[in-house]
């Protein structure tokens, strides 16, 4: 369902895919790392969402959303900066067992 918008990026759309399945069994509306937040300047940040669990930072208010094309985007630029190793599911391993043969 997500695949057409994961292709739009030079990323590895296979990846990412895993990452995603690893990271919110592909659940657009789920939050997480709750536990992580903060407050700044009255705003809570910390905490992460949608699709790839993208962190919401002072600088990433724009990512605050459970629309699956904005979330992808985001996660995008985190990748560019980052690579794959921004998201723990990868850097554990985690995300194998969700990787399709071939891809």
């Amino acid at each position: 369902r997500f695949q057409p918008l994961l292709h739009k990026y030079d990323w590895d759309a296979g990846i990412m895919q895993a990452i995603m399945q690893a990271e919110s069994s592909c659940n657009e509306n789920t939050t997480g790392d709750t536990s992580l937040t903060f407050v700044k300047n009255s705003r809570v940040y910390g905490y992460s969402v949608s699709l790839l669990q993208v962190r919401i930072l002072p600088g990433r208010e724009d990512c605050d959303s459970y629309k699956p094309e904005v979330n992808i985007a985001c996660a995008y630029r985190i990748w560019q900066r980052q690579g794959y190793k921004a998201w723990s599911v990868y850097a554990s391993g985690k995300y194998l067992r969700y990787l399709r043969k071939g891809e």
